[in-house]
């Protein structure tokens, strides 16, 4: 399900070759039109394309007669290196990242089962990519938008008002604003907090995949980071239309905005309020 830079790629169940033999289940993967040293390319040299590809197989992937979706998937990643240079992540996108992993695990804690377990990882974004609020719980027919600080004050930045209205079929709708502080001796980082959720003794082969999907799309360099580590400090929720937002007319259509919430504590839940969102799953 997922695209890659400079890559076409092709699922073929049957292929006739020039000699008339049979051939199924083929995955075709071409180059297709880049950019390189500030010129377009229609295509690339194949034979280089061919080393390339040829060098992304390990020994163990040499010796096995059928590739399974993990190796293709493991193969497809090492080219992307070589096709795409992904930036290293900012400091506020880690802070951004670590505070909805947080949120994962707060409510594996209180889950109860399986089938819990499950809504809780099909609810964080979406299988091909970000959704406008980070958790669509539609069973609960809640959601929340999480917004993380590392700062002294609770200043969050939001992209869209979208981001603060309930979509159909949802009549709950929670900001969660958590503050952390950066600690590298006694915090965890991403990476410590993904392993956390893995190791869940309710998660299973199947749910452990989609939640490796869900990470893919936010980057290997963002959830296997171990730069930076933090310590939790507060969790704090705010129904959505309490949050402070900027006064719009009928000839704007969408604006961003960063809003201070410190001097609104009297607007967020209540220490009760707060327990049964994270014991939604309980």
């Amino acid at each position: 399900h997922k695209s890659y830079e400079n890559l076409e790629i092709e699922n073929i169940h049957e292929l006739i070759t020039n000699d008339k033999k049979k051939i199924n289940r083929i995955l075709s993967i071409k180059t297709g039109k880049h950019e390189l040293g500030g010129k377009d390319y229609n295509s690339v040299n194949p034979i280089e394309f061919a080393r390339t590809f040829d060098a992304c197989f390990d020994k163990n992937l040499r010796t096995k007669k059928l590739l399974d979706i993990d190796d293709i998937k493991e193969i497809l990643k090492k080219i992307q290196e070589f096709t795409k240079a992904v930036p290293n992540p900012s400091f506020e996108e880690i802070v951004g990242l670590w505070g909805e992993l947080y949120f994962i695990e707060k409510l594996l804690l209180n889950c109860s089962s399986s089938e819990n377990v499950e809504k809780i990882i099909e609810g964080w974004e979406g299988v091909n990519g970000k959704t406008i609020i980070d958790f669509n719980f539609k069973d609960k027919k809640t959601q929340v938008e999480i917004k993380t600080t590392s700062g002294f004050e609770r200043i969050h930045h939001f992209l869209s008002i979208s981001q603060l209205q309930c979509q159909k079929n949802f009549n709950n709708g929670f900001l969660a604003s958590i503050k952390i502080k950066e600690d590298k001796k006694n915090g965890m980082s991403c990476k410590d907090l993904v392993s956390n959720i893995e190791n869940h003794k309710l998660f299973n082969k199947n749910l452990k995949r989609l939640f490796e999907m869900k990470l893919e799309f936010k980057g290997e360099k963002y959830y296997k980071n171990e730069t930076y580590y933090f310590i939790f400090s507060d969790i704090s929720f705010m129904n959505f239309e309490d949050v402070p937002k900027p006064k719009i007319n009928q000839f704007i259509l969408d604006v961003s905005w960063e809003a201070n919430l410190s001097a609104l504590e009297s607007k967020f839940l209540n220490k009760d309020k707060n327990e049964q969102i994270i014991k939604l799953f309980a």
